[in-house]
């Protein structure tokens, strides 16, 4: 039902056109690039595209349902079940769209292995983060109401969730980009395993809250 609603709804288009959007200041720009500056904006639109595409997809999931919610209470789906389901289409597209940007920034600007590793890490980590927080923003923070909308999260939930999501980001990336940009650390691949554990900690984090909202979003609703 959700995969429908991402092809059908007109107004998701535009969480569908994130990633290439932030694809195209890096192509116009890459020529006037040095070698480490070409890192650091290959890393920060990598993250971007990933992250607020994750965040969008998962923030709104809920809020699409506007009034059917009720029904969704009416029906024997528990509060566990539904999480599940809210969870597994944003972070299974995230996932696999921060491989693919992470492949084709590799590909495309000949990244050696170390830097390659190090992107794909850090992107996954994003997605994870991404859909966390938005599921916890979007559970606490939906749009139900019955006018039309082109939101599916309250103004103040869509803000709270970047600026977690920015924050939970930049903690998760510290370890690698301190390794790479100011040579603090005990090596690449011991600062990538710090890093890949503070995103999965995060993303554990804002899932068990997520889970928690959900369960409290259930007992709320009126029967």
């Amino acid at each position: 039902k959700d995969f429908r609603s991402l092809a059908r709804r007109k107004e998701m288009v535009r969480f569908w056109s994130i990633p290439f959007i932030m694809m195209i200041p890096l192509l116009l720009t890459v020529g006037s690039m040095d070698r480490y500056e070409l890192y650091g904006y290959a890393g920060m639109f990598s993250f971007m595209g990933t992250g607020i595409f994750g965040l969008f997809l998962s923030a709104t999931s809920i809020g699409q349902e506007g009034r059917a919610l009720w029904r969704i209470f009416a029906s024997p789906i528990g509060p566990e079940s539904y999480f599940k389901a809210k969870a597994i289409l944003p972070l299974s597209l995230s996932l696999v769209l921060s491989l693919a940007f992470s492949g084709i920034f590799s590909l495309v600007f000949h990244f050696g292995s170390n830097a390659a590793t190090s992107l794909l890490v850090l992107s996954v980590a994003t997605a994870c983060i991404s859909v966390s927080v938005g599921l916890y923003f979007g559970s606490r923070y939906p749009e139900l109401s019955e006018k039309p909308r082109s939101s599916y999260i309250t103004g103040t939930g869509l803000l709270l969730s970047m600026l977690a999501l920015g924050a939970a980001v930049l903690i998760s990336a510290l370890p690698i980009i301190s390794y790479i940009f100011m040579g603090v650390g005990y090596g690449l691949y011991p600062s990538l395993a710090i890093s890949l554990a503070f995103g999965l900690l995060v993303s554990s984090v804002f899932f068990a809250l997520s889970k928690r909202q959900f369960r409290k979003v259930f007992a709320e609703l009126p029967v």
